[in-house]
């Protein structure tokens, strides 16, 4: 992919009362690709710990058993076997996804958060094998391992299910507990609703009649809602600061962009120059 240019600053986040309570959404969608990215991350990392711990146990057996081979063998082996056989059918996609979400996370970041982040990736190789359209596994897996963005995808999958969490949950659970726990016990104080505070039992507290839990439970809405957009801003800045490639990384793509596309048309005008001379 093409690096993306920094930008100064990101598109500004919708104002007033609707666009708090939509950045409350767009933290909920936020949360909803955390959750893919923990998904994405035990798929990279379960392959190499299933093939590292059979590996583990076949050669610990071996130098406490000698060299027979029996059913802790077979079983150790077979692990092994298996995490070798995810690590190639597994990883090259788990890893080409987490690209696809980090991109993911770097639009919606600027147009939610209001935070633009660049992007510097390797470009793809050509295959390898004449005539044909897609890598082969070890050239696939040498693109993506050394690319250091794809490390830099990774670690924000860590970063994401470590701290983004409570960036993006933490006004939305304001909400939910202001008017769960508060809002709707203290509901008996507006004519008409006092059926309503029935379905919650009010928190346990000297003096919780039903005016005062009615203004906490306004009180944590109402700042819930203003906090919405500032933890999505915190977000954005969060994942700025692990997605964000070095400056000499976007100038290091930016020349072997440059090599490869003069190698492509040194290529192209000699493979011309040929068909000439054949005709």
């Amino acid at each position: 992919m093409a690096a993306g240019a920094r930008e100064a600053t990101g598109p500004r986040l919708r104002p007033g009362f609707p666009g708090r309570l939509l950045a409350l959404g767009h933290a909920l969608a936020l949360f909803g690709l955390l959750l893919a990215g923990a998904v994405l991350l035990a798929l990279l990392a379960a392959p190499v710990i299933l093939a590292a711990l059979g590996l583990g146990q076949f050669l610990k057996y071996q130098l406490n058993h000698g060299l027979a081979f029996d059913g802790q063998d077979a079983r150790d082996l077979f692990a092994l076997l298996l995490g070798l056989a995810c690590c190639r059918l597994v990883l090259p996609a788990a890893l080409l996804a987490t690209r696809r979400l980090a991109m993911l996370t770097r639009r919606l970041s600027a147009r939610w958060c209001g935070v633009a982040i660049a992007a510097a990736y390797a470009p793809k190789p050509v295959p390898a094998t004449a005539g044909s359209r897609h890598l082969g596994y070890q050239q696939r897996m040498s693109w993506l391992l050394n690319d250091v963005s794809t490390w830099r995808d990774t670690a924000w999958l860590v970063v994401n299910l470590v701290v983004g969490w409570v960036l993006l949950l933490a006004p939305v659970m304001m909400v939910g507990f202001g008017v769960i726990t508060f809002l709707v016990p203290g509901s008996a104080a507006v004519p008409g609703m006092h059926g309503v505070s029935r379905w919650a039992t009010p928190p346990a507290f000297p003096g919780n009649t039903p005016t005062v839990l009615l203004a906490i439970g306004v009180a944590l809405v109402a700042l819930g809602v203003a906090t919405g957009p500032v933890a999505l801003r915190g977000y954005g800045g969060l994942a700025r600061l692990v997605l964000t490639p070095s400056r000499e990384a976007e100038l290091a793509l930016r020349v072997e962009q440059l090599a490869q596309t003069r190698r492509e048309t040194l290529d192209t005008g000699a493979a011309e120059l040929r068909r000439i001379e054949r005709d």
